[in-house]
């Protein structure tokens, strides 16, 4: 792999993992459409610890309280069980699902239509509830928005903030309870993928270095972005966004390989 690849693969995953475009549903466009060839385990593994290590660093004053408060940690811990069982339930129809760019483009469509309604849903809301109100109730519905989006073309952030803001929780509680929620998903993947790795892997090279970086300070810009977003209630704009890739990937599809 060169430079140039490494480059673009980390800023698509750290983007893209945290934005709610879909990180999967863009993975599978960039190789099925652009023929950017698979990353590799070795390379998955540090793009996804890059991205983990963004949330870390963002969020360590949460992350720091979190550890002092059983009840947060039990909320993370009821947020986090759907994603677990589903992962281990459907991993046959997941894996299948990847293979299929039409059925990613239809799921890119659901995202927007996602991102759309939980804005119309949130402006209904006359009182929110805080983070101190939360249930956990609330939290095992947004893991099960978690789960759900397993599905390569439905975007994490995008469903767990909207179910969130669905249950009624305020607009910063349901975005930060998101990223504090990816952290198990994403450590549970690398863990998966180390697995996979050949004896000798990390040895250093100038792709894994790139790669890492770019993931790592795409992640922080995405977060950073889209925290700000959420609270100035501009979710759709990333609605537009899904539609169109949807449609084209669509489109792409049916009128052949």
């Amino acid at each position: 792999m060169n430079i140039f690849t490494a480059a673009v693969l980390g800023l698509t995953q750290g983007l893209t993992e945290f934005l709610p475009v879909s990180s999967s549903g863009h993975l599978v466009v960039l190789q099925h459409y652009l023929k950017v060839p698979e990353a590799g385990v070795t390379f998955d593994v540090f793009l996804h610890f890059a991205t983990l290590l963004a949330v870390v660093v963002y969020f360590r004053a949460d992350l720091r309280a979190l550890l002092r408060d059983r009840r947060r940690l039990l909320l993370l811990l009821a947020g986090s069980v759907p994603a677990g069982l589903a992962g281990v339930a459907l991993e046959g129809l997941f894996t299948r699902l990847f293979s299929s760019v039409l059925a990613v483009g239809v799921a890119l469509i659901g995202t927007g239509f996602i991102l759309w309604g939980a804005e119309r849903l949130a402006a209904s809301y006359r009182d929110r509830r805080a983070a101190e109100q939360m249930t956990v109730a609330d939290a095992w519905w947004v893991g099960v928005a978690q789960a759900v989006a397993i599905i390569p073309g439905i975007s994490r952030s995008g469903a767990t903030i909207a179910t969130g803001l669905a249950r009624g929780l305020e607009r910063e509680t349901a975005a930060r309870f998101s990223f504090l929620l990816s952290i198990p998903v994403i450590l549970g993947a690398t863990v998966l993928q180390l697995r996979h790795l050949p004896a000798g892997s990390f040895l250093e090279s100038a792709p894994l270095v790139v790669g890492f970086l770019a993931a790592f300070l795409s992640g922080l810009a995405a977060i950073w972005l889209l925290l700000g977003v959420v609270r100035r209630r501009h979710l759709t704009i990333f609605s537009w966004y899904v539609w169109a890739l949807g449609a084209a990937t669509i489109a792409a599809a049916l009128g052949g390989p």
